[in-house]
C-alpha cells in the first residue's frame, strides 16, 4: 500500500506541475484553455486501478488552485472545477475496467473518450451552475459554442495521439503486477 501512495503521490505532483506552472498543461490561447492533464488519468488508471480515478480530483483541485492564483474566473467554483474532474477519473477507470487487456483499438477509445467526456462535462456542469446562479461570462450561446468546439477538436486531436503513442507504455503498465510481494523492485 506504500508504494500505490508514493506512485500516486508522483502522479499528483505532475498534475499540480502541469496546472499550476503556465502554459504547461493548461495551454490557453485567447478564451479557451486546451489541457493535457487527462493523458495523466489514462496513465494512473492503467498503472493504479482504481486509486488512479483519484487523479481526476487532483486535476479539479490543480483546475481550482490555478483559476485563483491565475484569474480564470470560470473555474474558481468547486463544482465545475474539482467535481467536472473527478467524475471524469471514475468514468475513465470504468472505461479502463470495461474494455480489459489494452489493444490499440481499446487505446484509441480510451484516447478519444478522455478528451471528449471532459469538454462534456465540464460543459454541462458550466450549464448546470449557470442555472442555479448565472455566471455572467460575457459570451453567447453561439460564442460559446465556437470556443467549446475549438477547445474539444485541440484536446481531442492531441490527447488521442498522445495516447496511442504511449499504448506500449500502457500495455506495459497494465501486464506489470508491482504491488504482489512476488515481483517488486528494490531501490
Amino acid at each position: 500500500m506504500v508504494r500505490k501512495i508514493t506512485y500516486l503521490s508522483i502522479y499528483f505532483a505532475i498534475v499540480l506541475l502541469l496546472s499550476l506552472v503556465p502554459n504547461l498543461g493548461y495551454i490557453s490561447l485567447g478564451d479557451i484553455s486546451i489541457t493535457f492533464a487527462p493523458i495523466i488519468i489514462i496513465i494512473g488508471c492503467y498503472h493504479l486501478e482504481k486509486l488512479g480515478a483519484s487523479i481526476g480530483f487532483m486535476i479539479g483541485l490543480g483546475s481550482f488552485i490555478a483559476a485563483l492564483v491565475f484569474g480564470r474566473i470560470l473555474f474558481v467554483f468547486p463544482d465545475i472545477s474539482i467535481i467536472s474532474r473527478l467524475l471524469l477519473g471514475i468514468i475513465v477507470y470504468l472505461i479502463i475496467k470495461v474494455l480489459g487487456k489494452p489493444k490499440l483499438w481499446k487505446t484509441a477509445i480510451i484516447g478519444m473518450a478522455t478528451p471528449l467526456l471532459n469538454t462534456f462535462l465540464v460543459s454541462a456542469f458550466i450549464l448546470i451552475h449557470n442555472e442555479i446562479s448565472d455566471l455572467n461570462i460575457g459570451l453567447t450561446v453561439k460564442g460559446w459554442l465556437t470556443l467549446i468546439w475549438i477547445n474539444a477538436t485541440a484536446e481531442f486531436i492531441f490527447i488521442t495521439i498522445a495516447t496511442l503513442l504511449l499504448h506500449p507504455f500502457l500495455v506495459y503498465l497494465y501486464n506489470q503486477k508491482p504491488f504482489t510481494s512476488k515481483n517488486y523492485l528494490m531501490y
